[in-house]
C-alpha cells in the first residue's frame, strides 16, 4: 500500500470486535479515539492479537485492509500514557508491526486520557 509520506497512522491501544465493518469502526475513531475518520490510518486489533483492521479514506470511498499472522501476535506499541486510547506510528513501525515485529516505544502519545479499554 503507497501511502503519502505525512500520513497519520493510529493504532488503537484496546481491543475491538473485529467483526465490526465500516460505519462501526468509523464511529469507534470518532467517538472514542477522538480522531477524525477521514484523516489518516487507524489500525485495531482483536484481544488475541493475531489479527488486525485497518481503515482509511482514500478520496473516493472508504477502505478496510483485514489480516492475520499465521504464527505470531501483532505487537502494540508502548506508550507512556496508561489511560491513551491510540498512538501515532510511523510508516516504517507500521510496516514491522504488521509483520509480526516489535515496534518499540510509541514517538507520541495520544491527546486522549480515558479508559484504555474501546468497548
Amino acid at each position: 500500500m503507497m501511502l503519502p509520506a505525512d500520513v497519520p497512522i493510529w493504532v488503537a491501544l484496546g481491543p475491538v470486535d473485529l467483526r465490526w465493518s465500516f460505519d462501526v469502526l468509523i464511529g469507534v475513531v470518532r467517538d472514542q479515539l477522538g480522531t477524525e475518520p477521514r484523516e489518516g490510518l487507524h489500525v485495531f486489533l482483536n484481544r488475541k492479537a493475531t489479527r488486525v483492521k485497518i481503515l482509511f479514506f482514500d478520496q473516493s470511498g472508504w477502505v478496510l485492509v483485514y489480516k492475520r499472522l499465521d504464527h505470531a501476535v501483532f505487537a502494540l506499541p508502548e506508550t507512556l500514557d496508561p489511560h491513551a486510547k491510540s498512538v501515532s506510528i510511523s510508516q516504517h513501525e507500521l510496516g514491522l508491526m504488521l509483520q509480526g515485529r516489535d515496534v518499540g516505544p510509541a514517538r507520541r502519545r495520544s491527546p486522549k486520557k480515558d479508559e484504555r479499554r474501546l468497548h
